[in-house]
């Protein structure tokens, strides 16, 4: 074996506002042993210290692994943690969410990969986390971790490899729940070999090099250990191979499933993997996470402090400083805004807007609170993409035709989004051609066949009445005047009739589901993301591919459908990727291959590149971030304490 570095991947922008490097969660180097101080002494909070007096919960030394991962100044990239420091226990962080289920800031400030990045996003070495990575291969098809010895979940059970081995033989392999291999496991539709090694050690084995792999278990999608590692002793008695059917009848009925619910709906339902780590289905679910969620009265979310937590601070203080997160529903994202401004919540990241800067400098002392101006890991934060398995014949030939996709492209005044929507902070997109050639793309539709009608509108080539819907569900707040501004250009411009169609973010799944999404506006070129340039092009507005690349039959209202040449390019340069080590002359050709390939076929159309985001963020807080991304500001919150 030798010790696998992660070589840079991505050029950083330079910061603005002392935005420096992306900001890198707490690590330390595998097998390194405590500091000093922590090892003489553990210390926890006085919340836990009240339960250890009272008898129930066991001393601070014996919930903590025998090697806790330790932080300090020096875990942080310089430039996004310059000021931290040991601090104090107590207080809480409010926040808020605007969907039903879940909340997705939440999500951000408890994420734990079982392995991360130096940086805690986007490049950098190979850092132990909840695992120490013992090393990869030579030829990258065998790759080593070691849990963390004395690793408990948070209802204080030891973790083992035989939560690992649930994981992935119970769950990803099983057929119930996952018909098709998942793609972060697969080398060409082939799974990996899992080898328990003993009881903390195991390793997986492709047939084929698999240089992705390792990005694939740490970060890509905003990955949580929770593919790799699940508490088997709780969730068994939700599995159909562990429980028995009076078990999994009772489990339904205490969920309120329905009657007619199965024991897959009840295990997908409590087995809360990944971003739904933060929903109200991980509810009584043992985490490795610094919170865990206790309670979603009135629709507020409270998590409390994780008691085994396995990270301490250089004076030996473990993690996090702060007791809880309280997060209520509201509305909509303007809500969220509000509660920002007004004093009612402490952070704000997702619905955060540079259009409403001004309105945050301007309560800064009314909210007690100071806005940071930091990175967005979003390259593109205002993206159209394109349905390409849109159910009318008529309308799916003319999104499939590049011409229609170059004319949208060119008949955008890109810079008037940029200044309105992102005040100038942002450059024209290089990912496609830049310009703004209307003339040209009025050119292109004519060829198309597209002739304007009696209406003032483009007809389809055959000769009936076309509408352009524009479709956003409100995931961020800049997405809906980006697009009031693209389809108000494309009416005056190119004599398209476009409209804007607003669907509830609740709703949204299920009409994406349902493959009635034309296009849709939405972030793009996400740093953390391996599908950018290839595959996400096609399934975000539908899942009708999901399942190509595993060589399933794909169907559009219920009739087989052969994708396109350029669709199908898309996937096989996906998966020709994945063999790839990062870093390396054969990966970056290969990246320079996509991004051509994207450029050709205008796979969709950004409007904006290298943006930055503010992030309000309460005055109270100490080693709150000094630059990075402002995705990393939520990532880092177990450091922050009340001053």
């Amino acid at each position: 074996m030798k010790q696998f570095k992660l070589m840079v991947l991505l050029l950083m922008v330079v910061a603005l506002f002392g935005c420096g490097k992306s900001s890198q969660a707490a690590t330390g180097a595998a097998g390194s042993a405590p500091a000093a101080s922590a090892a003489a002494k553990y210390k926890e909070a006085p919340m836990l210290a009240d339960k250890v007096k009272a008898g129930t919960l066991p001393p601070v030394e014996q919930r903590l692994p025998g090697e806790p991962l330790v932080v300090d100044k020096s875990s942080f990239t310089p430039g996004t943690m310059d000021n931290w420091q040991p601090g104090k226990y107590g207080g809480e962080i409010r926040v808020s969410h605007n969907e039903p289920n879940n909340a997705p800031d939440v999500f951000f400030m408890i994420m734990q990969p079982i392995i991360r990045l130096s940086n805690g996003l986007s490049d950098g070495d190979i850092q132990d986390n909840i695992c120490h990575f013992v090393g990869a291969s030579d030829d990258n098809k065998v790759f080593t971790f070691k849990i963390r010895d004395g690793l408990k979940w948070s209802d204080g059970v030891p973790v083992t490899t035989e939560d690992v081995r649930f994981a992935y033989e119970d769950v990803t392999m099983n057929k119930d729940l996952n018909p098709t291999v998942p793609l972060w496991v697969a080398q060409e539709g082939k799974a990996a070999k899992l080898d328990i090694l003993d009881n903390l050690t195991f390793r997986f084995t492709f047939e084929k090099p698999y240089g992705a792999f390792i990005r694939n278990v740490m970060i890509n999608r905003w990955v949580e250990y929770t593919r790799i590692i699940k508490p088997a002793h709780y969730l068994k008695q939700f599995h159909a191979k562990y429980a028995t059917d009076a078990q999994i009848k009772q489990g339904i009925q205490d969920a309120n499933l329905g009657d007619k619910a199965t024991w897959l709906q009840l295990f997908l339902y409590m087995d809360a993997f990944d971003r739904m780590i933060s929903s109200r289905n991980a509810m009584h679910l043992p985490v490795l996470t610094p919170w865990m969620l206790v309670s979603t009265d009135n629709e507020v979310f409270v998590y409390e402090r994780n008691p085994y937590y396995y990270k301490v601070d250089s004076a030996g203080q473990q993690l996090p400083y702060l007791d809880r997160i309280v997060s209520p529903k509201v509305q909509d994202g303007e809500m969220e805004n509000m509660k920002m401004i007004s004093g009612e919540a402490d952070i704000l990241r997702r619905n955060a807007a540079l259009v409403k800067l001004p309105l945050y400098k301007e309560n800064e002392t009314k909210g007690n609170y100071t806005t940071l101006m930091l990175q967005s890991h979003l390259d593109a934060p205002s993206t159209l993409y394109f349905n390409y398995q849109y159910p009318d014949d008529a309308v799916r030939s003319i999104i499939n035709d590049v011409r229609f996709r170059t004319a949208l492209n060119l008949g955008v005044n890109k810079q008037e989004i940029i200044d309105t929507v992102y005040l100038g902070f942002g450059s024209i997109p290089t990912y496609t051609r830049g310009e703004f050639k209307p003339d040209e793309a009025n050119q292109l539709l004519d060829q198309m066949g597209m002739k304007v009608g009696s209406n003032g509108f483009r007809t389809m080539p055959n000769g009936k009445p076309f509408q352009f819907i524009i479709e956003t569900a409100g995931e961020a707040v800049d997405l809906l005047p980006s697009s009031e501004i693209m389809a108000g250009d494309l009416k005056q411009n190119l004599k398209l009739d476009a409209s804007i169609k607003q669907t509830d973010t609740a709703l949204f799944g299920q009409v994406r589901q349902s493959n009635q999404v034309m296009s849709h506006m939405v972030w793009a070129f996400d740093h953390t993301l391996e599908d950018e340039y290839t595959t996400r092009n096609v399934t975000e507005p539908t899942p009708a591919m999901d399942g190509y690349v595993s060589g399933n039959n794909v169907t559009i209202g219920g009739k087989p459908f052969t994708p396109p040449d350029f669709i199908q390019q898309l996937f096989t340069l996906y998966e020709q990727r994945m063999n790839y080590t990062y870093g390396t002359p054969d990966y970056n050709a290969h990246i320079q291959k996509e991004k051509d390939n994207y450029r050709t076929n205008v796979l969709a159309v950004p409007l904006i590149q290298g943006s930055i985001l503010p992030l309000p963020i309460s005055n109270k807080f100490g080693n709150t971030p000094t630059g990075g991304y402002q995705i990393t500001g939520l990532m880092v919150c177990e450091n922050y304490f009340i001053k």
